[in-house]
């Protein structure tokens, strides 16, 4: 696709799996790799800042790089959306469309969103696929959806940009301690997790490397102008499966309670024959 390696900016680099991303691009010399953080964080090295409410800041950081590859992971996430929707518009939403539209303007092929899970809610009792109809209801799941739908808009009016959206599960990892896995690993018999309807809450999780691997393989992939995947383990697990496969790891506490049935988890076909996406079970 490229006679150089591709430049490849990716947003932001503070962030959870902005870290994990960022260590996975440090070891692939055919990348040529630049990082944006957040104006409120402190530079990392050599990454440049950008501020997402503002289209000047957009603009002007993607014509000074000339990605060829966007990975866009900043954003607002899951309860901080509920603070102010104009603002997780405009950052979840409007900034998507502003970054995807300036850098297809300045040559980008390729935009890879971290989307999520969350925008196919929790009700359907079985591993969902890419073509099931989308009905996250929180904030944070709308503004996926919609950012989704402007990337897809905008590719179907190009003939040489493409967007994928990855549609990212429970993602756990030394980077996300607040993962219910890495909450379980550190629990002790004085400071138990609280699980909520052990038998009847349902995950799929998925290690936060194997989750920057599936970036790195959308860059180059071979996909349609918009292709949304699932990235998850494929694997569903009840929180007493997850509590049995932990307890060969750590010796792990918990205090149950009664809880509503929730049912989250990934059919993962289309990574794995698109990215070749092999993601490792929990254990």
């Amino acid at each position: 696709m490229w006679m150089h390696p591709p430049r490849v900016l990716v947003t932001g680099a503070s962030g959870n799996l902005g870290r994990v991303v960022r260590r996975a691009l440090a070891s692939r010399p055919d990348f040529d790799s630049h990082f944006a953080v957040g104006p409120r964080h402190s530079p990392l090295g050599v990454e440049s800042t950008m501020d997402l409410r503002d289209a000047r800041s957009i603009t002007a950081l993607v014509e000074r790089i000339g990605p060829d590859i966007v990975i866009h992971l900043a954003g607002l996430v899951g309860p901080a959306c509920d603070v102010d929707e104009a603002v997780t518009r405009a950052v979840n939403v409007d900034a998507v469309g502003l970054l995807a539209t300036a850098a297809a303007a300045a040559g980008a092929r390729r935009f890879v969103l971290a989307s999520s899970a969350a925008v196919y809610g929790v009700d359907h009792g079985r591993p969902v696929t890419e073509t099931m109809s989308l009905g996250g209801e929180s904030r944070y799941a709308k503004s996926k959806i919609a950012a989704e739908q402007l990337l897809a808009e905008l590719a179907a009016c190009s003939d040489q940009f493409t967007a994928i959206a990855l549609r990212i599960f429970n993602v756990y990892g030394k980077e996300f301690s607040d993962s219910l896995v890495e909450r379980l690993l550190r629990s002790t018999s004085q400071e138990p997790v609280t699980i909520s309807g052990a038998d009847t809450f349902v995950r799929d999780y998925v290690h936060a490397d194997d989750v920057a691997e599936a970036f790195i393989a959308s860059c180059t992939a071979e996909v349609g102008r918009f292709t949304p995947l699932n990235i998850g383990s494929g694997e569903p697990l009840t929180t007493t499966e997850l509590v049995e496969r932990l307890s060969v790891r750590a010796s792990i506490h918990v205090l149950r309670v009664d809880g509503a049935p929730s049912y989250s988890a990934a059919e993962i076909g289309a990574a794995r024959t698109l990215l070749g996406f092999a993601p490792r079970p929990v254990a």
